[in-house]
């Protein structure tokens, strides 16, 4: 798992994030609450004074394994709903 904080407004920003997006491969299943619950614990959100976005890319359904998982659904929905409340958003 990589977690990619960059300045967007400049040129080198971008090029790091471009290619982490470019380098993304589909494999498994769609872990969707992992990836909810990693961004609510990352240390810049209690720390910076700054507007959020959490922007989640994905390939497919809420899975563990494989088919649709409505437990994997509900918990990255909540976690998402956490870090709006958390934020004040």
């Amino acid at each position: 798992y990589m977690v990619i904080i960059q300045n967007t407004l400049e040129a080198d920003g971008r090029n790091i994030l471009n290619q982490a997006v470019n380098s993304i491969s589909a494999s498994g299943a769609t872990n969707i609450d992992l990836g909810m619950e990693r961004q609510k614990n990352l240390d810049y959100n209690k720390t910076e004074n700054r507007d959020k976005v959490v922007i989640t890319f994905t390939d497919g359904l809420p899975t563990k394994y494989s088919g649709y998982s409505e437990n994997i659904a509900n918990d990255a929905i909540k976690t998402a709903n956490d870090i709006k409340i958390e934020n004040h958003a």
